[in-house]
């Protein structure tokens, strides 16, 4: 939960997560907020506009859902688009990450 905020913070609070609370801090203009409002976790929901994903209640979960989903996409040999959203975008760079650190 932590890194998700933190990410969040850095890009700008995009990625259509649920979050727990409506807004973050209040700033000192009326009715702008911080992006820090806490996400929920685990995550109940990733979307986009042709993609969903329910029950990532785990990290292998989340690595699971990359792989057997890249295929149709980012690894697809003559389609030009990509996979985005919090699990691809947050996620990704754990991707082999056991692997590299054992």
């Amino acid at each position: 939960q932590f890194c998700l905020g933190r990410w969040r913070l850095h890009t700008g609070g995009g990625g259509d997560l649920l979050l727990l609370n409506e807004t973050g801090t209040p700033l000192e203009c009326a009715g702008e907020f911080e992006n820090d409002e806490v996400v929920r976790v685990p995550i109940p929901l990733s979307k986009g506009p042709s993609l969903f994903a329910f029950d990532l209640n785990s990290h292998e979960d989340t690595l699971d859902l990359l792989e057997e989903t890249r295929v149709f996409c980012d690894d697809h040999d003559s389609i030009r688009c990509w996979m985005n959203g919090p699990p691809y975008d947050f996620w990704s760079q754990y991707i082999g990450i056991y692997e590299l650190l054992i």
